[in-house]
C-alpha cells in the first residue's frame, strides 16, 4: 500500500545480544513480513558489542497493505524501534520512528485531532475490553466507543472517523481492561506525518472525565524539549495536555544556544516566557509564527507545571505554507548523563544543559558491526545549548551506525533521522540509566547475557 517498514536494533553494551522478532496479524495469527530474501513470521538478528541492525521491508509497489504488531524477546538489553516510510514510487512522501513499548499498559492520554491514526494490540492472555474516548481542548467530552481485542489481537483507526467527530482537536483517552501497547500518530497533513510521543500512564492514574472544574494542582513537574526551530522554514507546535481531573498551569522558558533568553514569536507578540492554564482534561497545541523569510533561531526550552501533563514540540519544515516533513518529540523529564541512538551521516544531534555546572560533552559513532568510528568533545556550559548532524560533526562522509553522548553532568537531548530530508522524523530517546556499560567500540569475545528483555 505504499509503506515499507524498517526494523532497528541498537545492541550499546559490551556483551553480544540476539533479538528474536515475531509478526502478528490483526487477528493474532502469524504475519508474512517481506524482507530480502523471503518473507517471514518470525526473524532472529545476533548483534556483537555495539553493533545494530537496520533492515527495511521489500513489499512491492503495488502489493496490498498489511497492518499488525511485532513483539521481540531479547537476550540483553537494546534500543529497538521501526520506522513507517510511505513512497510514492521510490520517492519518500513521510515517516515515523517509533520506540518500543517495554511495558503494557492499562491507560493511556495523547493530543489528538480528526485524522490521528491510534493503534493497539493485546500482547495479553485475556481479552481486553478497550474504551477509547476523545475530549476537546476545553476537556469537554465528545464521545467514545468500546471493542474487544482478543488475545496477540491488533486494530488500528483515525480518532475521528472511529467516534463519529467530522471535526475536532483535544486528546484522546483509552482505557484497557487488561494491558495493552499502544501508538498514536499525526496525519493532520499527510503524507506529511509523525508519532506522537507514547500515551503511557501508571495504571490507575485518575484522568479527567470530560467535566469541567477541579482543585488546582500544586507541586513540580519539570519537562525538557532539547531542542527547538523556528523561522529558515521551520515552525515548532507546542503541545501540552492536562490529563488529570485538576486544574494546571505551566510556565515555560526558552533559551538560545549561548543560554541567553531566547525570543519566540507566538500569535500576538515574541516572548521568552509563556504561561499557559489548563481546566482538567485541556490541552493547548499553539504553533510559533515565524515569517516565510525570517532567519532560523535554535535553542531549546523547560517548563515547569503544577501538575504532571503529556508535553512535547513539533517541528515542522515549510516551503511556503506546505508541510515537506515533521517529527513530535516527547518532553524529557529527566536529565541524564548517557545516551545511545541509531545514527546515519545525517542524523541531528541536539543537546542542552540544564544543570548549574558546566558539562563536558563526548559524541562518539560506531558503524553497524560496532567499530569506533571518530569522536568529539565539547563543553555546554549552565544553559547552553547546540545541534549539529553526526557526520560533519565528526568528520566522516558516510556511516550507518550508532552514536553515543556521554556528560560529566546530566544533559538533555534529542537525535533526529534525516537521511532522505526534507522527510524526517524524531528518533526514539536515547538516555539510559546512569553507569549503564556500553560498547567502546572494540568488539570483545562473545559474551551470553543472561537477563532478558522484551
Amino acid at each position: 500500500g505504499g509503506f515499507q517498514t524498517t526494523l532497528t536494533y541498537v545492541n550499546y553494551s559490551p556483551q553480544s545480544v540476539s533479538c528474536q522478532t515475531t509478526f502478528y496479524s490483526d487477528s493474532g495469527a502469524a504475519l508474512q513480513v517481506p524482507f530480502a530474501g523471503a518473507s517471514v513470521s518470525t526473524r532472529t538478528d545476533s548483534l556483537g558489542a555495539g553493533a545494530d541492525i537496520d533492515v527495511q521491508t521489500t513489499a512491492g509497489a503495488t502489493d496490498a497493505l498489511l497492518s499488525g504488531w511485532a513483539q521481540a524477546q531479547c537476550t540483553g538489553p537494546v534500543k529497538a524501534s521501526l520506522l513507517y516510510r510511505a513512497y510514492t514510487g521510490s520517492v519518500p512522501q513521510g515517516e515515523a520512528s517509533v520506540p518500543a513499548s517495554t511495558s503494557p499498559a492499562t491507560e493511556f492520554v495523547t493530543f489528538a485531532q480528526t485524522l490521528t491514526g491510534v493503534a493497539y494490540a493485546n500482547p495479553s492472555s485475556v481479552p481486553a475490553t478497550v474504551t477509547i474516548a476523545a475530549l476537546d481542548s476545553t476537556g469537554a467530552a465528545l464521545g467514545q466507543t468500546t471493542l474487544t481485542l482478543q488475545p496477540n489481537a491488533h486494530g488500528a483507526a483515525n480518532v475521528g472517523p472511529l467516534l463519529g467527530l467530522s471535526s475536532f482537536t483535544g486528546s484522546v483517552q483509552i482505557t484497557s481492561s487488561a494491558p495493552i501497547v499502544s501508538l498514536s500518530l499525526n496525519a493532520e497533513d499527510y503524507p506529511v506525518f509523525s508519532s506522537l510521543p507514547p500515551g503511557d500512564l501508571p495504571a490507575g492514574t485518575p484522568l479527567a472525565t470530560g467535566a469541567t472544574g477541579g482543585t488546582p494542582a500544586s507541586g513540580t513537574n519539570l519537562y525538557y524539549f532539547p531542542h527547538l526551530a523556528v523561522g529558515g522554514g521551520f515552525q515548532t507546535t507546542l503541545t501540552y495536555v492536562n490529563y488529570s481531573p485538576q486544574s494546571v498551569s505551566c510556565q515555560t522558558t526558552f533559551y538560545s544556544d549561548s543560554g541567553a533568553a531566547l525570543q519566540v514569536p507566538f500569535a500576538g507578540a515574541s516572548v521568552s516566557t509563556r504561561t499557559d492554564s489548563l481546566g482538567a482534561g485541556a490541552d493547548i497545541d499553539v504553533q510559533t509564527t515565524a515569517g516565510a523569510t525570517d532567519a532560523l533561531l535554535s535553542g531549546w526550552a523547560q517548563a515547569q507545571c503544577t501538575g504532571p501533563v503529556k508535553a512535547s514540540l513539533l517541528y515542522r519544515a515549510y516551503t511556503g505554507s506546505v508541510p515537506q516533513g515533521e517529527a513530535s518529540v516527547p518532553a524529557s523529564t529527566s536529565p541524564a548523563t548517557e545516551f545511545v541512538t541509531f545514527a546515519q551521516t545525517l542524523t541531528g544531534v541536539a543537546y542542552a544543559n540544564p544543570s548549574s555546572v558546566p558539562a563536558t560533552v563526548t559524541i562518539a559513532a560506531l558503524d553497524s558491526t560496532g567499530k569506533a568510528l571518530g569522536q568529539t568533545t565539547l563543553t555546554l556550559q549552565p544553559n547552553a545549548h547546540g545541534a549539529a548532524n553526526v557526520g560533519p560533526l565528526l568528520g566522516l562522509s558516510s556511516f550507518t551506525g550508532s552514536v553515543q553522548i556521554t556528560s560529566t553532568a546530566p544533559i538533555v537531548s534529542l537525535s533526529l533521522n534525516a537521511e532522505d530530508y526534507p522527510v524526517f522524523s524524531s528518533l526514539p530517546p536515547g538516555d539510559l540509566p546512569a553507569g549503564t556499560p556500553l560498547a567502546t567500540g572494540t568488539v570483545p569475545a562473545a559474551t551470553s547475557a543472561s537477563s532478558k528483555q522484551k
